[in-house]
């Protein structure tokens, strides 16, 4: 009788158990930094890089704070959204009107209800 054998690593799991979670933690990596989840009422929203100001906005509500700042010949728009309490507070960066970074402001944490992850 012919059985299919599963190689294991040193700590006795399988490799392709071992794969297969080193690939979802990397790809929930990769997902997380060009797109943020909104929650606006009841519903929530995923906004991603390339997004223009009127589906963030919509998807995301009125930011906490806005900058605009003039980088070379063009304008970049910050906007700044509490996330809610304990989460980390969340930094979209707009140019031409478009979504084209997300990053977390590290230190800070946010209050109130939870908005956005």
């Amino acid at each position: 009788m012919n059985r299919l054998r599963i190689v294991k690593d040193l700590t006795g799991v399988p490799i392709i158990v071992s794969f297969f979670v080193l690939f979802s933690v990397s790809m929930a990596f990769a997902f997380s930094s060009d797109c943020i989840r909104c929650k606006t009422d009841s519903v929530s929203d995923l906004v991603c890089i390339g997004a223009t100001k009127f589906e963030v906005i919509s998807k995301c509500g009125q930011p906490d704070y806005t900058d605009v700042i003039a980088q070379e010949t063009e304008k970049v728009e910050i906007l700044n959204y509490n996330c809610g309490e304990g989460q980390i507070i969340k930094i979209l960066k707009m140019k031409g009107g478009k979504l084209v970074s997300i990053e977390d402001q590290h230190g800070d944490r946010g209050s109130g209800p939870v908005k956005c992850w």
